[in-house]
C-alpha cells in the first residue's frame, strides 16, 4: 500500500516543435501561452489576453502570406480570418471573413489591429490585436469555450490584396484550442516528487507515437473492495464481469481526453492519494477509437501521475455530473440541434457541502461528449437565479477535449444545483442514436443568466463602444485598466494622470483625465506644441473617437495618413475619461516621434535647481568641512572643485539605481579625499526670495558588492574655447577620450558644455578625460582666437562654414587625471560591428581604403572599353563617388546613390560648385547593383573609359583623384540631397588601371632584410607617413667599408657620397612591389662587393624638432634564381639648380631625354629588345603632370607612361599592362608640366624654384623597371643655356641675375630653353668609360603620337558611338570581343551566335548576328514571343542604338520604365551586328525575367534593315525569329582527357524506324570483351544529321541474367524476343533531346566492363515522331570515353521518383497539377547504412514528358527541408540535359529524396497516364553521385488507398469521372495527397535484389525557404 501521498499532476502527451540550428522562432515578448497549429513546428501560436483583449503572435516558416482566424466548424469557410505578408520592407495586413471556397473578402470594419510585422531567419512574424467581442458580424466572438483556429500560409507573396494565390492542401489546416482557459507555464516540482506510470502492460510510452487519434479517452477509477489477484489483469471494461469480478466503480479518480494536454493542480492543492485505512485500487480504463477496424495496434499508452509526500493545504476532489451512460439517452437523427439536459440536484451537492459553511472552489473543469456533441454548457442554479455558468463550449470539438481553467474560482455552496446541457448535430445520422434511479424533474431557474455584452444595439464601424458615466466626482481617483510599472502626474494639479509600459518593439499608454471632454496627448521634440505627434480622442453617447495626428503649427492637428497609434481601451467614469492605447516605439512614420529609452528637490524649487555634481577631492583641509562658498570664488585654492566627478544629476533626472552587485564606493577609510556638492541654479528671471534645501539622497550599504563601479567623465573641457556659432541649426561640437588614455585606465546656464558621465564597473584609475579645441589651424596666434571669435562675422554662412572646417581639422589638448598633456587630432570612428566586413559581390583584382578608418572601400576591374566600380560604405544613407582633377569637391564627375525601402536610387551627375551636383544629361554611370547590408550600403556600376560626354572625366592610365562622400541619412528626393559635412569625406589618388593586383605567392625560401635607420624596428614608422617623402636604396661599388653603419645628412662632407645607381625606388603614396614571377633584382652576385647606400628624404615644412623616426625599406629575397635579372632605367633631368622654373605659370613645361645614343649601349646586345614593365615618375610640389614619352625610327609611339594628374603625395609604380619593348635606337623624352602660380617671389637660393633635393625644389625623372637587365643605368640630361653664354660660369650668373616678374624676360628665358643644347648624361658601372657626357638638342620626332578617341565629332547623348561596316561577308566568322567560356549557336543556320560568362550576380551577353538591320534577343518562360523580357538593338551611321523591352502581346515591345539591360559594346562588321550586354541576374524589374540555373528558354530575331526609329520596329518575320532552351548558368568547363582513354559507341545500326508516333527502339551490347575493369569518364550523344528532331532519349540499362546468344539483337523493347530482354531497372546511362557532352568530375569514373560484373547493356532509343513520318533510317547512338586508368572515386547513378505506369494519373483541365515521386529513407539507408559521411551528388538529370512544365528534385533531412538537389520552373520537353552541381550535395543516411513534377494539362479533356509513350508521361530523377552504394532504384506508386472502391476498380473509375468539375479534381487532389504508396527498392548486388512495403508519401516540417533576395527590401 502507499503512504499518505498528494497527487498534484497528470501527465499526458507533450507537444514538441524542433527547432532547426540557429533559426528557432524568437517571440517579441514572453507571452504566458503558446502551442505548434501545425504537427511540424512550421507554424507557432503566441498569444495573452486581459479583460478586453486578446494578442496573437504567429511564427510561420515562409518568406510568403500568413493567414489566420477562427472558424466554427473548423472548416476554411465560413470565418474570421487576418492574412498578412511583409514585403520590400513593409507589412501588409487586413482584417477578413471567408464566405467560399474563395478570396477572403476584406471587412468593413477593420477590427484586428497589426502591432508588429517582421522577416527573419525562421520566417515571417505577425503580432495582432482585437477584442474579445468586436461586435462585428465578420468577426467570431472569441469565449472562454473552445474555439477552432485555422491557419494557412504560401512560400510566395501576393502581388496585392485581390491576388492572393491558394495556399494548397498541404499548408493548411485547424487546431481546436481554449484560448482564455489554457493553463499557464508547467511550475516548479518539489524536490520529493515521484512519478508512477499506468499503462497497458508491456510497454513504455505514456501515449504511444502514432496513436493519438487512436486513444480518445484514459479514466482512472479509484474502487474499493477489489480481489487483490486480480492486479494487473487486462480485459474489455464492458465484459468485465464475466471470468474477473472487477467492473470500474463509479469513482473516477483522474479523467483525461483526447487533444488534452498535462494537466497542473494549483500550487495550494493536491488530490489525495494512500491515505491511512485506504484499500483502494486504481482500474485503468483505456477507451480506443478504431472505426477502421485496424487490427494491427499495439497499444503502450496509459496515464501517469507525479504525487509527492509532502501534502498541500488542500484536498483536491473530482465531481462527476451529468447524464448517466444508459440507453435511456436517446438522440433521434437528422436534427440539427438537439439539446439534451442532465443535472446533479441540490439535495446531492448539500449532502458533500454540509460541513462546508463556504463551499468549495472550482478550479477545472472537462466537458465531454462524443462525435455528435456540438455544444455543452455546465450552468449553475442558486436560489432560483442562474448564475454565470461555471463553463460553456458553444464550439465543442470532439477531438479537443482539455480541461478548462478558470480565471476567476467559483463556488459550489450548499442548495446549488448543477445542469449540464448538450447540443447535438445529427443530421448525419439515419438512426436514432442510444447511449447505452430516484427520479426528478430537470430544475428550471428563475431568473436564466444574461451574458453581459460590450456591444451597442447600433455600432458605427469606424468606432468602439464603451462605458459612459456623465457625472464626475471630486473625491474619485483614477483606477488604471491594469496593473502598470510606470505612472507620472503631468500636471500641477492631478488632473492628468499617465500610465504606461513598454517592451523591445511597443508601448502601452493610459490617461486619466479629469474631464467628459475630449484629451489630447502626444510627443514633441522641444515640449512645443508644434511640431509635435499627438492623438485627440473622447467618448460620445458611449462611443469612442480616436485618431492620430500630427501638429504643424497654431491650428488644429492634422489627422495621420498613416494610423498608427491604436485605441485599445476607452471610457467615461467618476474621475474622468481613460483612453488607452498602444503603438510602436518606431513607426517609420516621420509625422510620428520615435521613442527611445532614457535627488532631493525643494518643492517649489525644481525650476531653478539645474545640476547637482558631488566631486571626490584629496588635499581638502578639514577645517573648511561645512563651509558653503560659490564655487567660482572659493576661500581656499584646494576648494576648486576638482576634476574628479562622483556623483551627477540634472534637471528631469530621477532615482539612480545601480545594477546588481555593483556599487560605488563610500567612505573607504584608506581614502583620504572629501566631496563638495556643487548645485547650479538657474534663474533667468532673476527673482530674489528663493531659499533652497535641495540635494541628493544617498542609500548605502555596509555589504559591499560583487563589482565596484566608477565614473569616466569625458567630452569638451568646460572653457570658453567651447564656441558655438550663433545662426546655426545643427552644429555639431565633439569632445573625446583617446585610446592612450583610456589605456592607462563656462558653468552658466546661457553658456555651454558638452561632456558625458559614464557609470561602469569594474572601477580603472582613470577618471577625467576631456579635450580642448587648439584652432592651430586658423592662421592667427593661439591667443587670439578668442577675440576673433567675438568680431566674426557669423552672418556669413560661408564663414560659419569655414569655421566648421578650422573645428574639424583642429588638435585637441587632452586632459586626464591619470595621462599627461597631449596634443593629438581628433580621429573620427565608425565601430565595426563584429562580423560586419565587406563582401564584395565577386572576387574583384583590385581594392583599396579610400579613408583612413576603413569605412569607404572601392573595388574594381577594368578591361580594354569599360571599369566597373564596387564600393562599400559603412552608412545607411546615401553614398557619392566620382573623380576630380585636383582632388576637391569640383569641378567633379560623381555619381550619388543610396537604397531606400529595397530601392536604388542613383544618378550620374557633376558639381560644378558648392552646391547640389547636377544631374547629367547623357547617364553614363550604369548601376549594376544596390543594397544595404550589415556593413553598410553597396553600389555597384560600370562606365565607359571615355563616355565622350563633357560632363563626364576620362578615365585613362594616369593618377586618377577619387573623391567620395557619404551621409548617414537618405535624402527625401533627387533634389533634396543633405550636405555630406566636413568629415564624411575625401579624396584619394589612384592609378586605376596600373595598379598591381594581389600578393603573388611567395616562394618558401624567401628571406627578408630590413634597411632602417638606426634602432627602431617599424619599416615607416606610425604617424611618419607624411614625414617621409621617399626613399633610395643606391647600389654603390668602391666605398670604404668602415663607413658602414653611419648615418648623415647626404652630400655631407667627409662622409660617402651616394653613387648615381637607383637599385630601389620608392616615394610617398608608394605601396608594396612585387616584380613579375619570372623577374627578379639581382644582389649578391659573384664579385659584386657593393655597398648599399639608403637615403630617406624627410619633408618637414613644420619645421618640428621632435621627430625620431625608424622608417626604412625591407626587400624581400630568395636564393632561388628566376628566368631575368631585372634592371632599374633612371631618365629625365639631371637633378641640378639649373633646372629652373619660373614663378606665376599655370602650365609651364620642362624636357629632359635619353639620347638613342645611350640606349643602344645598352641594347646593342639585345637584339628583341628589353620589356618595360612599371614606370615611376617622380616630381616635387610644382608638378602637375609628368609623360614618358618614346620616339623611334623620327615617329612617336604610344607613351611608356604619363599622368596628366600628377600628384606629389601619390607617387606609384604604373604597371604596364600591356609590356613595352625599348629597342637599340630608340630615345625616351621625360616631360613635365609645373604649375607655377602659387609661388609669387624668386628666391636667390638656388633651392627655390630649381631643381634639387628639397620638397620645395623640384625634379623630372622617370625610374623605369625592365628586363633583361643592360649595362645603362642612368640616362639624364640638362639645359646648358649656351645660347645665353658660351661660358657656363658666366650663364649661372646671368640666370640668378633674371628678374622672372618681368613678363618680357620670362618669355625670352623660355625661348632659350626651348633652343638650348642639353648636356647628356649616360651612366653604368659595366660600360666602358663608365661615363659619359654629350650635348645634345631636345630630340624631336616627325610624327607625333595621336591618341586614339572613341567617340564621333557630335555625339548624340542618348547614344553611343561604335565601329560601322556596310558590307557582309559570306565567308567571315564572328569574333567576340574576349574569350567567352560559353558559345552556342541559336539557329540551324549559323546566323544567330551567342557568347556569354556570369559570376555570383550579373551575366554578359554577346550576340553576332548576320545581319546590319537590327536584332532582338531575349528570355521567355515558355518559349513563346510573349510575355517575354527582351532587348532590341541596332548600328546605324556608327550610332548604337538599344533599349530593354518587354512584350505582351503580337506587336512591337514595349520600352520598360526600368533599364536594367546595359549595353557594353555594339558595332557592324563584316559577319554582321555585334551587340554585347549586361544585366543582374535578377534586376528586381517585373518586366525582366530572373536568370537561374534552371532552364531558361531564349528567344531571338532579327530583320535586315535598321529601324526608323524606337518605336517603328518591322515584323521579323517567320524565319528570322526562334526560340533555344539553355541551362545558362549550368555549365561546366571540359578538362583535357587521361592520355589512355578509348572510346566505344553504342549505335542504332541502320534502324528502319516505322511510320508511327512513339517508338522504343532496343539493341543488346556486350563490352566483356574489354578483359578489365574501365571507367567511364566521358560520354556525348552521337545523333545522325537530320535525325535530330526523332530521336527524344537513350537510356543504357546494366542488365543481368542475358543469354549472351541476344548480344546485337535488336527489338522494339516492349516486345522482347524473350523476358530477360525487358530492360532492367538499373540505370547506367540516360540522355535526352538537348543534352550535350557530359563529363564527370575530375577523379571520377563511372564503372565500365568489370569482368567480375557478368551484366551486359541494353540501349533504349526513344523515336519521337508525331507526324509518322516514314523513310527514317537512324544510326544514333552514345559515344562512351574510357580508360583502363582507374579514377580515385567511383560513381552510382541512383533513379528516383514515380514508377512508369498507369496509375501516375494527370487529371485534364489543370494548370498546374503536381505528382510526387519519392525514395524513402528506409532504402536510402540500405545503400547508405555503411557510408557515415553519405554520397556527393555531382549531376541530376530531370525527366518528363509533353505537359510537364516545372520539376524539382527535392532533399529532406530529419524532417527539414534543404535546398533543391534540382529545380527547373521553366522544364522543356526539347531540352533534357543535366545540371551539374557545382559546389557537390550530400545524401546522408535517414535523408528523403522527393521529385515534384507540374503538368499543365489545360488543353486535355481526359486523364494522361504514366507511361513510355511521348503522349503518356514520367516523373522521374537520375541522379549521379559517388562513391557508389548498393542501391540503384528508388521509386513509388500510389495506390489510392483513401478512394472508397477496390484498387483495380481506379483506373477505370478515372476514365469516367467527372473531371469537368473544379470540385471533383480537388477531391482528387485530396485522395492524392492523403494515399499511400507501394514503394519499390532495388540495387544489383542487393538482397534479395528489389524490395516492396506501402508508405505514406514524407512530409518535411520545414520547408526550404530560398536565400532572402536583394528584391525583398532590407
Amino acid at each position: 500500500m502507499l503512504a499518505s501521498v498528494f497527487l498534484f499532476a497528470v501527465i499526458s502527451t507533450v507537444t514538441c516543435v524542433p527547432a532547426a540550428p540557429g533559426t528557432g522562432p524568437t517571440p517579441t515578448e514572453s507571452f504566458p501561452f503558446h502551442t505548434s497549429l501545425d504537427t511540424n513546428g512550421n507554424y507557432l501560436l503566441y498569444w495573452k489576453f486581459n479583460a478586453t483583449h486578446i494578442t496573437f503572435e504567429t511564427h510561420v516558416r515562409t518568406k510568403g502570406y500568413v493567414g489566420f482566424g477562427f472558424s466554427t466548424n473548423g472548416k476554411m469557410y465560413p470565418a474570421d480570418v487576418v492574412i498578412g505578408w511583409v514585403k520590400d520592407g513593409v507589412t501588409h495586413f487586413k482584417d477578413r471573413h471567408a464566405v467560399g471556397h474563395y478570396l477572403p473578402v476584406v471587412d468593413a470594419s477593420q477590427d484586428w489591429i497589426l502591432l508588429h510585422g517582421e522577416e527573419n531567419s525562421f520566417g515571417t512574424v505577425l503580432k495582432m490585436v482585437r477584442k474579445f467581442d468586436t461586435c462585428d458580424q465578420d468577426d467570431m466572438k472569441i469565449t472562454n469555450d473552445t474555439i477552432r483556429t485555422i491557419w494557412s500560409y504560401h512560400n510566395d507573396d501576393p502581388a496585392d490584396d485581390n491576388s492572393i494565390f491558394y495556399h494548397g492542401s498541404t499548408n493548411r489546416g485547424s487546431k481546436s484550442l481554449m484560448l482564455t482557459s489554457y493553463q499557464s507555464k508547467k511550475p516548479t516540482m518539489p524536490n520529493d516528487v515521484i512519478t508512477m506510470d499506468f499503462l497497458n502492460d508491456n510497454f513504455e510510452p505514456i501515449v504511444q507515437k502514432g496513436h493519438e487519434s487512436l486513444v480518445h479517452h484514459v479514466l482512472l477509477y479509484k474502487c474499493p473492495q477489489v480481489d487483490l489477484s486480480q492486479i494487473g489483469f487486462e480485459y474489455v471494461c464492458s465484459g468485465g464481469t464475466k471470468g474477473r469480478g472487477v467492473n470500474p466503480c463509479g469513482n473516477i479518480w483522474i479523467a483525461w481526453a483526447t487533444g488534452g494536454e498535462s494537466f497542473y493542480f494549483p500550487d495550494e492543492v493536491g488530490m489525495p492519494l494512500g491515505e491511512p485505512g485506504d484499500n483502494d485500487v486504481l482500474i485503468l480504463e483505456t477507451h480506443y477509437n478504431n472505426p477502421g477496424r485496424r487490427s494491427d495496434f499495439i497499444d503502450s499508452s496509459g496515464m501517469r501521475i507525479t504525487y509527492t509526500p509532502t501534502l498541500r493545504p488542500h484536498d483536491a476532489g473530482l465531481l462527476t455530473a451529468g447524464m448517466m451512460v444508459h440507453p435511456f439517452q436517446i438522440i433521434p437523427p437528422q436534427i440539427k440541434d438537439f439539446r439534451s439536459t442532465a443535472f446533479c440536484t441540490a439535495d446531492c451537492l448539500r449532502k458533500g457541502l454540509s460541513k462546508f459553511h463556504s463551499g468549495v472552489e472550482v478550479f477545472a473543469v472537462l466537458q465531454h461528449a462524443h462525435l455528435l456533441g456540438r455544444g455543452i454548457r455546465t450552468r449553475l442554479y442558486r436560489n432560483g437565479k442562474e448564475l454565470e455558468p461555471l463553463a460553456y463550449d458553444e464550439h465543442y470539438d470532439f477531438d479537443y477535449q482539455e480541461y478548462r481553467f478558470l480565471n476567476n474560482r467559483r463556488t459550489l455552496q450548499s442548495g446549488d444545483s448543477i445542469v449540464v446541457e448538450c447540443k447535438y448535430d445529427s443530421t448525419g445520422r439515419v438512426n436514432k442514436t442510444i447511449v447505452s434511479y430516484g427520479y426528478d424533474y430537470v430544475p428550471r431557474p428563475k431568473v436564466e443568466y444574461q451574458e453581459p455584452s460590450s456591444c451597442p444595439k447600433n455600432k458605427q464601424p469606424t468606432q468602439q463602444t464603451l462605458s459612459v458615466s456623465h457625472a464626475l466626482d471630486p473625491n474619485a481617483s483614477p483606477k488604471p485598466t491594469e496593473a502598470f510599472p510606470y505612472m507620472e502626474q503631468l500636471d500641477h494639479d492631478g488632473k492628468y494622470i499617465l500610465f504606461w509600459k513598454f517592451n523591445s518593439t511597443h508601448i502601452t499608454f493610459e490617461v486619466h483625465v479629469r474631464t467628459h471632454g475630449y484629451v489630447g496627448f502626444g510627443l514633441s521634440p522641444n515640449g512645443n506644441m508644434f511640431p509635435a505627434d499627438v492623438v485627440i480622442g473622447w467618448v460620445k453617447n458611449g462611443q469612442a473617437y480616436f485618431k492620430d495626428r500630427h501638429t504643424t503649427a497654431y491650428s488644429s492637428p492634422l489627422i495621420d495618413s498613416s494610423q498608427d497609434w491604436f485605441l485599445l481601451h476607452a471610457e467615461e467614469n467618476d474621475f474622468g475619461t481613460v483612453l488607452k492605447m498602444v503603438r510602436k516605439l518606431d513607426t517609420c512614420d516621420h509625422h510620428d516621434l520615435k521613442i527611445t529609452f532614457e535627488p532631493v528637490l525643494q518643492k517649489g524649487n525644481e525650476g531653478i535647481v539645474h545640476h547637482i555634481v558631488v566631486y571626490k577631492c584629496p588635499n581638502i583641509d578639514r577645517q573648511y568641512v561645512g563651509v558653503t562658498y560659490h564655487c567660482q570664488s572659493p576661500p581656499h585654492h584646494s576648494l576648486h572643485p576638482c576634476s574628479i566627478f562622483y556623483l551627477a544629476w540634472a534637471a528631469g533626472g530621477e532615482v539612480f539605481n545601480f545594477p546588481k552587485d555593483v556599487g560605488l564606493p563610500f567612505a573607504d577609510p584608506k581614502d583620504p579625499s572629501m566631496f563638495i556638492i556643487e548645485t547650479h541654479y538657474n534663474n533667468p528671471a532673476k527673482q530674489s526670495g528663493y531659499v533652497d534645501n535641495s540635494g541628493l539622497r544617498l542609500y548605502l550599504t555596509p555589504t559591499l558588492q560583487k563589482h565596484e563601479a566608477g565614473i569616466l567623465t569625458s567630452g569638451l573641457s568646460v572653457n570658453k574655447y567651447h564656441i558655438v556659432p550663433p545662426y546655426e541649426q545643427a552644429f555639431i561640437s565633439s569632445g573625446f577620450c583617446t585610446e592612450d588614455c583610456l589605456n592607462k585606465g563656462g558653468l552658466g546656464t546661457s553658456e555651454e558644455m558638452c561632456l558625458s558621465f559614464i557609470y561602469y564597473y569594474p572601477a580603472m584609475i582613470v577618471d577625467t578625460c576631456q579635450v580642448t579645441p587648439m584652432y592651430d589651424d586658423i592662421p592667427i596666434p593661439h591667443n587670439k582666437v578668442l577675440p576673433m571669435a567675438r568680431t566674426y562675422n557669423w552672418t556669413d554662412p560661408q564663414h560659419r562654414e569655414d569655421f566648421r572646417e578650422y573645428l574639424a581639422n583642429t588638435k585637441y589638448h587632452a586632459k586626464s587625471s591619470v595621462c599627461l598633456f597631449a596634443v593629438i587630432s581628433i580621429v573620427t570612428c565608425v565601430p565595426t560591428t563584429q562580423g560586419t566586413s565587406p563582401t564584395p559581390t565577386e572576387n574583384f583584382p583590385f581594392h583599396t581604403s579610400l579613408d583612413t578608418n576603413g569605412n569607404y572601400m572601392l573595388y574594381w576591374k577594368f578591361n580594354a572599353t569599360h571599369i566597373t566600380f564596387e564600393t562599400h560604405v559603412r552608412t545607411k544613407g546615401y553614398v557619392g563617388f566620382g573623380f576630380s582633377t585636383n582632388g576637391k569637391m569640383y569641378p567633379a564627375d560623381i555619381v550619388i546613390g543610396w537604397v531606400k525601402d529595397g530601392v536604388t536610387h542613383f544618378k550620374d551627375r557633376h558639381s560644378v560648385g558648392h552646391s547640389l551636383p547636377v544631374v547629367d544629361a547623357s547617364q553614363d554611370w550604369f548601376l549594376l547593383h544596390g543594397e544595404e547590408n550589415s556593413f553598410g550600403t553597396v553600389l555597384k556600376m560600370v562606365r565607359k573609359f571615355d563616355t565622350c560626354d563633357q560632363n563626364d572625366m576620362k578615365i585613362t592610365n594616369d593618377t586618377i583623384r577619387t573623391i567620395w562622400s557619404y551621409h548617414t541619412n537618405d535624402p527625401a528626393d533627387d533634389i533634396s540631397i543633405p550636405y555630406h559635412g566636413p568629415t564624411n569625406r575625401g579624396s584619394k589618388s589612384l592609378m586605376l588601371t596600373s595598379y598591381q593586383a594581389k600578393k603573388p605567392s611567395m616562394p618558401n625560401d624567401v628571406i627578408t632584410m630590413d634597411f632602417l635607420n638606426d634602432n627602431f624596428e617599424p619599416i615607416v614608422q606610425k604617424g611618419h607617413e607624411s614625414l617621409v617623402h621617399h626613399v633610395l636604396l643606391y647600389k654603390c661599388p668602391e666605398v670604404d667599408l668602415s663607413q658602414i653603419g653611419f648615418e648623415y645628412v647626404c652630400g655631407a662632407k667627409g662622409r660617402v657620397d651616394r653613387c648615381g645607381n637607383i637599385w630601389i625606388a620608392w616615394a610617398t603614396g608608394g605601396e608594396s612591389f612585387y616584380f613579375p614571377d619570372e623577374v627578379g633584382m639581382p644582389l649578391g652576385e659573384p664579385g659584386d662587393n657593393d655597398v648599399l647606400i639608403l637615403e630617406t628624404h624627410y619633408n618637414n615644412p613644420g619645421r618640428r624638432s621632435d621627430f625620431i623616426d625608424s622608417s626604412g625599406m625591407r626587400i624581400t629575397y630568395t636564393p632561388t634564381l628566376r628566368p631575368h635579372d631585372a634592371g632599374l632605367l633612371t631618365a629625365g633631368m639631371m637633378v641640378n639648380s639649373w633646372q629652373i622654373i619660373p614663378p606665376q605659370i599655370k602650365d609651364f613645361r620642362s624636357s629632359a631625354f635619353c639620347t638613342a645614343g645611350c640606349l643602344s649601349k645598352g641594347l646593342s646586345k639585345f637584339h628583341s629588345g628589353v620589356e618595360v614593365f612599371a614606370v615611376l615618375q617622380h616630381a616635387h610640389l610644382l608638378g602637375s603632370g609628368i609623360r614618358t614619352r618614346l620616339y623611334r625610327n623620327g615617329k612617336e609611339l604610344e607613351p611608356l607612361a604619363y599622368d596628366e594628374h600628377y600628384d606629389f603625395d601619390y607617387q606609384e609604380y604604373r604597371f604596364l599592362n600591356n609590356r613595352r619593348s625599348l629597342q637599340s635606337g630608340d630615345s625616351i623624352v621625360v616631360e613635365c608640366k609645373y604649375d607655377s602660380t602659387g609661388r609669387v617671389n624668386v628666391t636667390r637660393s638656388k633651392y627655390h624654384f630649381k631643381g634639387g633635393l628639397s620638397t620645395r625644389d623640384e625634379m623630372c625623372l622617370s625610374f623605369l623597371y625592365y628586363y633583361p637587365r643592360m649595362d645603362v643605368e642612368m640616362c639624364e640630361s640638362l639645359p646648358i643655356y649656351d645660347n645665353i653664354n658660351g661660358d657656363y660660369r658666366k650663364v649661372a650668373q646671368i640666370l640668378d641675375s633674371m628678374d622672372f616678374h618681368n613678363k618680357t624676360v620670362v618669355n625670352m628665358y623660355l625661348d632659350k630653353l626651348n633652343s638650348s643644347r642639353y648636356t647628356a648624361l649616360c651612366r653604368g658601372r659595366n660600360l666602358r668609360p663608365n661615363e659619359s657626357h654629350g650635348n645634345h638638342y631636345v630630340p624631336h620626332p616627325n610624327i607625333l603620337y595621336k591618341e586614339p578617341s572613341s567617340c564621333p565629332k557630335t555625339k548624340q547623348q542618348t547614344q553611343q558611338t561604335m565601329g560601322v561596316n556596310d558590307t557582309l561577308d559570306p565567308n567571315a566568322l564572328p569574333k567576340p570581343t574576349e574569350v567567352f567560356p560559353y558559345t552556342e549557336q541559336l539557329d540551324h543556320d549559323g546566323k544567330y551566335i551567342l557568347f556569354w560568362k556570369f559570376n555570383s550576380t550579373h551575366i554578359t551577353f554577346e550576340v553576332h548576328v548576320r545581319t546590319h538591320g537590327y536584332v532582338g534577343f531575349g528570355l521567355s518562360p515558355n518559349g513563346n514571343m510573349f510575355p517575354a523580357d527582351v532587348v532590341i538593338g541596332w548600328v546605324k551611321n556608327g550610332q548604337a542604338y538599344f533599349k530593354d523591352r518587354h512584350t505582351t502581346a503580337y506587336s512591337s515591345p514595349l520600352i520598360d520604365s526600368s533599364q536594367d539591360w546595359f549595353l557594353l559594346h555594339a558595332k557592324e562588321n563584316d559577319f554582321g551586328t555585334v551587340l554585347k550586354m549586361v544585366r543582374k541576374l535578377d534586376t528586381c524589374d517585373h518586366h525582366d525575367l530572373k536568370i537561374t540555373d534552371s532552364t531558361i528558354r531564349i528567344i531571338f530575331s532579327y530583320h535586315p534593315d535598321d529601324p526608323q526609329s524606337e518605336t517603328g520596329l518591322p515584323y521579323h518575320g517567320n524565319t528570322r525569329r526562334g526560340a533555344h532552351s539553355l541551362m545558362l548558368l549550368n555549365r561546366l568547363e571540359e578538362f583535357p582527357l587521361p592520355s589512355d582513354v578509348i572510346t566505344q559507341e553504342f549505335l542504332n545500326d541502320d534502324f528502319h524506324l516505322p511510320p508511327v508516333d512513339t517508338y522504343y527502339h532496343c539493341k543488346v551490347y556486350d563490352m566483356h570483351t574489354l578483359g578489365k575493369k574501365h571507367h567511364l569518364v566521358r560520354f556525348e550523344p552521337v545523333l545522325q544529321k537530320g535525325n535530330e528532331g526523332i530521336v527524344h532519349h537513350i537510356v543504357v540499362y546494366k542488365c543481368a541474367n542475358i543469354d549472351r546468344k541476344y548480344v546485337g539483337v535488336t527489338y522494339h523493347c516492349q516486345r522482347p524476343p524473350h523476358d530477360s530482354l525487358h530492360p532492367c531497372s538499373i540505370f547506367y546511362l540516360a540522355w535526352a533531346v538537348g543534352g550535350e557532352v557530359f563529363n564527370f568530375p575530375r577523379d571520377v569514373g563511372l564503372p565500365f566492363a568489370d569482368p567480375k560484373d557478368p551484366s551486359m547493356f541494353i540501349i533504349e532509343t526513344h523515336y519521337n515522331n508525331p507526324a509518322k513520318t516514314p523513310g527514317y533510317v537512324d544510326n544514333s547512338g552514345l559515344r562512351l570515353y574510357l580508360t583502363p586508368t582507374l579514377q580515385k572515386h567511383e560513381a552510382g547513378i541512383l533513379t528516383s521518383g514515380l514508377s512508369v505506369n498507369k496509375y501516375h494519373i494527370v487529371p485534364p483541365y489543370e494548370q498546374t497539377f503536381i505528382s510526387s515521386g519519392f525514395c524513402m529513407e528506409d532504402c536510402l539507408n540500405k545503400g547508405l547504412s555503411s557510408m557515415p559521411d553519405g554520397v556527393k551528388v555531382f549531376a541530376v538529370l530531370q525527366h518528363a514528358h509533353l505537359l510537364a512544365r516545372g520539376i524539382t528534385t527535392r532533399l529532406i533531412r530529419k524532417g527539414v527541408e534543404q535546398e533543391p538537389l534540382a529545380e527547373d520552373p521553366h522544364y522543356d520537353f526539347n531540352f533534357q540535359d543535366f545540371r551539374h552541381i557545382r559546389n557537390n550535395r550530400t545524401i546522408k543516411s535517414g535523408d528523403t529524396i522527393v521529385v515534384e513534377c507540374t503538368y499543365d494539362s489545360t488543353k486535355k479533356t481526359a486523364p494522361t497516364y504514366g507511361g513510355l509513350g511521348t503522349s503518356e508521361e514520367m516523373c522521374l530523377s537520375f541522379i549521379y553521385y559517388y562513391p557508389s552504394m548498393i542501391v540503384d532504384t528508388c521509386q513509388v506508386t500510389p495506390i489510392y488507398d483513401d478512394i472508397p472502391i477496390p484498387h483495380n476498380q481506379v483506373l477505370p473509375m478515372s476514365r469516367t469521372y467527372n473531371w469537368t468539375d473544379p470540385q471533383h479534381r480537388e477531391d482528387f487532389r485530396e485522395y492524392l495527397a492523403n494515399t499511400k504508396y507501394h514503394a519499390k527498392c532495388a540495387g544489383m548486388f542487393m538482397s534479395p535484389q528489389v524490395t516492396y512495403e506501402t508508405v505514406q508519401i514524407p512530409t518535411s516540417r520545414y520547408h526550404y525557404l530560398p536565400p532572402k533576395s536583394q528584391c525583398d527590401g532590407y
